[in-house]
Protein backbone atom coordinates (compact mmCIF):
# COMPACT_ATOMS: atom_id res chain seq x y z
CA UNK A 1 0.00 0.00 0.00
CA UNK A 2 2.68 2.66 0.98
CA UNK A 3 5.00 1.29 -2.24
CA UNK A 4 1.54 2.06 -4.57
CA UNK A 5 1.35 5.53 -3.25
CA UNK A 6 4.88 6.30 -3.28
CA UNK A 7 5.09 4.47 -7.30
CA UNK A 8 7.78 2.46 -6.05
CA UNK A 9 5.31 -0.94 -5.94
CA UNK A 10 7.19 -4.13 -7.00
CA UNK A 11 5.06 -8.18 -7.23
CA UNK A 12 6.90 -8.64 -4.34
CA UNK A 13 4.94 -6.09 -2.04
CA UNK A 14 1.55 -7.70 -3.33
CA UNK A 15 2.10 -11.19 -1.79
CA UNK A 16 3.72 -9.63 1.47
CA UNK A 17 0.77 -7.71 1.72
CA UNK A 18 -1.64 -10.52 0.95
CA UNK A 19 0.16 -13.07 2.30
CA UNK A 20 -0.65 -12.91 6.32
CA UNK A 21 -4.20 -11.98 5.47
CA UNK A 22 -4.51 -15.80 3.60
CA UNK A 23 -2.49 -17.21 6.42
CA UNK A 24 -5.05 -15.73 9.36
CA UNK A 25 -7.91 -17.00 7.47
CA UNK A 26 -6.46 -20.37 7.53
CA UNK A 27 -5.67 -20.06 11.05
CA UNK A 28 -9.15 -18.64 11.61
CA UNK A 29 -11.15 -21.56 9.47
CA UNK A 30 -9.09 -24.38 11.21
CA UNK A 31 -9.74 -23.17 14.64
CA UNK A 32 -13.30 -22.79 13.99
CA UNK A 33 -13.17 -26.65 12.42
CA UNK A 34 -11.76 -28.17 15.55
CA UNK A 35 -14.23 -26.46 17.49
CA UNK A 36 -17.16 -28.34 15.54
CA UNK A 37 -15.10 -31.45 15.89
CA UNK A 38 -14.88 -31.06 19.56
CA UNK A 39 -18.40 -30.41 20.10
CA UNK A 40 -19.55 -33.44 17.55
CA UNK A 41 -17.21 -35.89 19.49
CA UNK A 42 -18.50 -34.65 23.06
CA UNK A 43 -22.06 -34.83 21.88
CA UNK A 44 -20.97 -38.32 20.06
CA UNK A 45 -20.00 -39.48 23.51
CA UNK A 46 -22.58 -38.95 25.61
CA UNK A 47 -24.62 -40.64 23.09
CA UNK A 48 -23.21 -43.45 22.93
CA UNK A 49 -23.79 -43.80 27.34
CA UNK A 50 -20.67 -41.75 28.36
CA UNK A 51 -22.54 -39.02 29.47
CA UNK A 52 -21.53 -35.20 29.84
CA UNK A 53 -18.70 -34.44 32.01
CA UNK A 54 -18.81 -30.96 33.59
CA UNK A 55 -15.89 -30.85 36.13
CA UNK A 56 -12.56 -29.68 35.46
CA UNK A 57 -10.58 -26.29 36.81
CA UNK A 58 -12.88 -24.20 33.87
CA UNK A 59 -16.00 -26.28 33.38
CA UNK A 60 -19.03 -24.42 31.60
CA UNK A 61 -20.70 -23.93 34.76
CA UNK A 62 -17.38 -22.05 36.19
CA UNK A 63 -16.94 -20.43 32.88
CA UNK A 64 -20.68 -18.57 33.11
CA UNK A 65 -19.59 -17.62 36.46
CA UNK A 66 -17.04 -16.07 35.15
CA UNK A 67 -18.70 -14.02 32.13
CA UNK A 68 -20.94 -12.99 34.31
CA UNK A 69 -18.50 -11.51 36.87
CA UNK A 70 -16.63 -10.10 34.16
CA UNK A 71 -20.05 -8.40 32.59
CA UNK A 72 -21.19 -6.59 35.80
CA UNK A 73 -17.59 -6.03 36.31
CA UNK A 74 -17.15 -4.37 33.70
CA UNK A 75 -20.52 -2.72 34.09
CA UNK A 76 -19.85 -1.23 37.40
CA UNK A 77 -16.52 0.08 36.54
CA UNK A 78 -18.20 2.13 33.80
CA UNK A 79 -20.73 3.30 36.25
CA UNK A 80 -17.95 4.66 38.43
CA UNK A 81 -16.10 6.43 35.50
CA UNK A 82 -19.07 7.56 34.23
CA UNK A 83 -19.65 9.62 37.50
CA UNK A 84 -16.27 10.74 37.53
CA UNK A 85 -15.51 14.44 37.23
CA UNK A 86 -12.53 13.22 35.01
CA UNK A 87 -13.98 10.81 33.17
CA UNK A 88 -13.88 10.18 29.81
CA UNK A 89 -17.24 11.10 27.79
CA UNK A 90 -19.35 7.55 26.86
CA UNK A 91 -19.48 6.34 23.41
Amino acid sequence: MIGWRRTNSNPLGDVCNELPDRLADVVILVGALLALATAYVWTFGAAQGFGHCFCGPCAKSHRMFILAVALLSAWGWRRIQSNSPTAAPAL
